[in-house]
C-alpha cells in the first residue's frame, strides 16, 4: 500500500507541471489541485500512537500557480469556478474570483455563493436577478478529465491508484474528475438554509419573498440533483397551503425515485456504472445531472415516474 501511495505521489507530482506548462489560468488552477493531490497521502503519526491520518498543506508551489491563475481568469467561467473551489484559504481570492464569475453570468446565483469574505460568509446572498444556479458541475468535469489525460499514469502506475479495478485511464480521469468537485467545488448552502429556515409566518415579507425565489430556483433550474433537493426542501417550508405542498412532495417522490433507480442501476453495471457515466458524458447535450438519469434510465427502460404508493427506501439504522 505504501509503494501504491508513493508511485500516485510520484504520478501527481511530474504531472502537475506539464498542465500548468500552457499558463493558461484553467491549466494553472488544476496543476494546483494535482500537486496538492501528491500531499494529500503524506502520513504523520499522532503524538497518541494511533494510526497516521492523512494530512494536506499547501504546496508553495500550488499557491504560486493559483495566484498567476486568478490573474489571468478574467471572464473564464471555468478558470474562476475551479478558483473559488480551491481557495479555500484565501477569502479575498474567493470573493474576486466570484466577482469576476458574477460579471459574465449575471443571472447566475452560483457565484454568489462562493463570498468567502467575514462580512458576507454568514449572510444571506444577494439574489436580485437569480435565474438559474449553474455550478457547471459536469463542464468542469469533462474538462478536468480532459487535461488529465493530457498526462496520464503509466499503465503500472494506474493499475496501483485505481486498486486492480481495471479501469482505462479514461474511465479513471473521469472518476477522479468528479471526485474532485465533489469534494472541493460544491458551494456552502448553509447560509441559504439558515435565512430560510423560519417558517413561512415568521419571515419578514422581503425575507419570505427572497426565498421563495431562492426555491424556485433551486429546485427547478439547477445543474446538480442536491441543490435541487435543496430547494424542495424549502419550498416545502414555505409552502402555503395543502395544495401547494402535495405539488413539492409530488416533485419530491419523482427525485426521490430516480435517484434511487439511478444508484440501483449504477450498481449493477460493471466498475459501479463508470463506463457508461464516461460514454454519456461525452454527449454534450448533457449538461445537468438531471439530464443524466433521464438517460441512465431510459436506457434501462425504467420509468421516470414512481409507481403508485411507492416511497423511497429509508435510510439504513445505526445500532
Amino acid at each position: 500500500m505504501q509503494a501504491r501511495m508513493q508511485e500516485a505521489r510520484d504520478y501527481y507530482q511530474s504531472a502537475a507541471p506539464l498542465i500548468a506548462a500552457s499558463g493558461q489560468p484553467r491549466d494553472l488552477a488544476l496543476a494546483a489541485i494535482v500537486l496538492d493531490l501528491a500531499r494529500f497521502n503524506e502520513v504523520s503519526p499522532p503524538a497518541d500512537g494511533t494510526a497516521p491520518a492523512p494530512s494536506i498543506s499547501s504546496d508553495p508551489q500550488a499557491v504560486q500557480w493559483r495566484e498567476l491563475a486568478s490573474a489571468r481568469a478574467g471572464s473564464d467561467v471555468l478558470a474562476n469556478a475551479m478558483l473559488l473551489a480551491t481557495s479555500t484559504n484565501d477569502p479575498a481570492a474567493q470573493a474576486e474570483a466570484a466577482r469576476r464569475w458574477r460579471t459574465v453570468e449575471p443571472d447566475n446565483l452560483a457565484p454568489r455563493l462562493y463570498d468567502r469574505t467575514p462580512e458576507q460568509q454568514n449572510a444571506f446572498p444577494d439574489i436580485s436577478g437569480i435565474k438559474r444556479n449553474d455550478l457547471h458541475y459536469y463542464d468542469q468535469v469533462r474538462w478536468i478529465s480532459q487535461r488529465l489525460l493530457s498526462a496520464p499514469p503509466s499503465d503500472a502506475v494506474l493499475a496501483g491508484m485505481t486498486g486492480g479495478d481495471a479501469l482505462t485511464a479514461e474511465e479513471w480521469a473521469t472518476s477522479l474528475a468528479a471526485s474532485l468537485w465533489a469534494g472541493i467545488g460544491m458551494p456552502q448552502y448553509a447560509s441559504i438554509d439558515r435565512g430560510c429556515s423560519t417558517q413561512v409566518g415568521a419571515l419578514e415579507a422581503a425575507r419570505l419573498r427572497d426565498c421563495r425565489q431562492l426555491a424556485d430556483v433551486l429546485r427547478n433550474q439547477s445543474d446538480t440533483v442536491l441543490s435541487q433537493f435543496l430547494g424542495m426542501s424549502i419550498a416545502d417550508r414555505l409552502a402555503d397551503g395543502s395544495a401547494e405542498r402535495q405539488a413539492i412532495e409530488s416533485q419530491r417522490l419523482r427525485a426521490q425515485w430516480r435517484t434511487e433507480q439511478w444508484g440501483r442501476l449504477s450498481a449493477e453495471q460493471p466498475k459501479d456504472g463508470i463506463p457508461q457515466f464516461v460514454r454519456l458524458l461525452k454527449d454534450p447535450g448533457i449538461k445537468t445531472e438531471q439530464q443524466l438519469v433521464t438517460r441512465i434510465l431510459d436506457e434501462a427502460n425504467v420509468s421516470q415516474d414512481p409507481p403508485a404508493g411507492w416511497q423511497p427506501t429509508p435510510p439504513p439504522t445505526q445500532e
